[in-house]
């Protein structure tokens, strides 16, 4: 009996990558699978991202991922986002595009370059508001003259990163984009033009630039994540009809079923106690393999069109479900921890568990399979359950 699966929908990916592209009328998009996919899996991500007509690019945090995907067989272009770690000369040969935010960094992919006798890309990141990595704006212009200047090096794209997007007060993250396009502007006006430029993110979907640019960089939104609830009014008052679909459904199996009297205790600390004859089934699934510890009493499963709630604390390997409730339950049952339910889509489960969605995927065990399917069985409730978004379901 496999204890856990971790499934991927090619057909939310595909529906989501269209959704977006509609949206913002980008004819080309960058997925950011940095961090194991957002937790999804590097791998297979890429290979739906290859896959896809409408994803131009892949991007990665570090140098290593970057060359796992083209040991595997990634051959659209890479870009490298924020840190050099790795071999530089590796690198260049396999013609991944590399983020500087600082001399130091282009002098290092510089030397690499040279020593390979090949031409390295790189796009220089422009820190407009974020505070973290990049060159300041009022330097931009004077430092990419100058790396102009150098041997086996080609400023291919230049870029910024918004900080406050997904919230209603738009205005923090327009004034970042004017200071964006106004490097550019500054660098068209001395005669450097920059063939590819890109500012935008998953949680700029609602933005509406002054400037086309390259493409966009696509994160959560290629993996159905909402930000907030804010997130997602915004963009529905730009377009009703669009949706984003969460690719990943995590199912587990009961490994036992316990009849407990009223008074019973279950789990560690005594922190949960029944009051009543119950059913408890447990799941081989714990903080481990990427439950939150946080969901202790509080989070929820589904079984059989029920929403069960976790009894007691969530241990290293194991969680209590109180299934009473759900008729005829027996070992070997699934009960789906995150899917495209009300109660497990993935920004409630870490709503739930206090955190934001990003940090709940990526927290997922890398060690667990992930596999690619052509689409999941639609998860329906039994009875209406009211959803963070305002929403009942059936």
């Amino acid at each position: 009996m496999t204890r856990t699966t971790l499934t991927l929908s090619r057909a939310a990916f595909n529906s989501n990558i269209s959704h977006i592209a509609n949206l913002t009328g980008c004819t080309s998009l960058a997925i950011v699978v940095k961090s194991n996919a957002y937790g999804h899996g590097i791998l297979p991500i890429a290979s739906l991202a290859q896959a896809h007509q409408e994803v131009g690019w892949l991007c990665t945090a570090g140098v290593q991922e970057a060359l796992l995907l083209r040991a595997q067989g990634i051959t659209k272009p890479i870009l490298v986002l924020s840190y050099l770690e790795g071999n530089l000369e590796e690198a260049v040969i396999e013609g991944l595009h590399l983020a500087v935010c600082s001399w130091e960094d282009v002098q290092a992919i510089a030397a690499a370059a040279q020593k390979v006798g090949k031409t390295a890309f790189i796009h220089v990141k422009i820190d407009t508001g974020m505070g973290r990595l990049g060159i300041l704006a009022s330097q931009a212009v004077r430092i990419v003259n100058e790396m102009m200047k150098l041997p086996s090096l080609k400023v291919y794209g230049v870029f910024t990163h918004l900080s406050n997007t997904g919230h209603a007060d738009q205005d923090y993250s327009y004034r970042q984009l004017a200071q964006f396009d106004d490097v550019l502007d500054d660098l068209e006006a001395v005669g450097i033009v920059i063939p590819c430029t890109h500012a935008l993110s998953s949680s700029s979907l609602h933005l509406k630039p002054k400037r086309k640019y390259s493409f966009m960089r696509v994160g959560a939104a290629a993996y159905g994540l909402w930000k907030n609830p804010s997130q997602i009014a915004l963009v529905k008052e730009i377009d009703p009809s669009f949706s984003l679909t969460p690719l990943l459904e995590w199912r587990t199996r009961i490994i036992q079923v316990k009849q407990l009297p009223a008074g019973s205790n279950v789990g560690y600390q005594l922190a949960f106690t029944t009051t009543k004859p119950s059913t408890i089934a447990m799941v081989p699934i714990g903080y481990w393999e990427g439950y939150p510890h946080a969901l202790s009493n509080k989070g929820k499963g589904l079984i059989q069109g029920h929403i069960v709630p976790v009894a007691g604390i969530v241990s290293m390997n194991l969680a209590a479900f109180d299934v009473s409730d759900v008729p005829d339950v027996k070992v070997g049952d699934e009960l789906i921890l995150i899917g495209n339910a009300p109660q497990v889509q993935p920004y409630e489960v870490a709503r739930e568990a206090g955190l934001i969605t990003n940090v709940l995927m990526t927290c997922i065990n890398g060690a667990i399979e992930r596999t690619i399917v052509e689409d999941h069985a639609p998860l329906m409730l039994l009875k209406p359950s009211e959803s963070l978004w305002g929403a009942s379901s059936k």
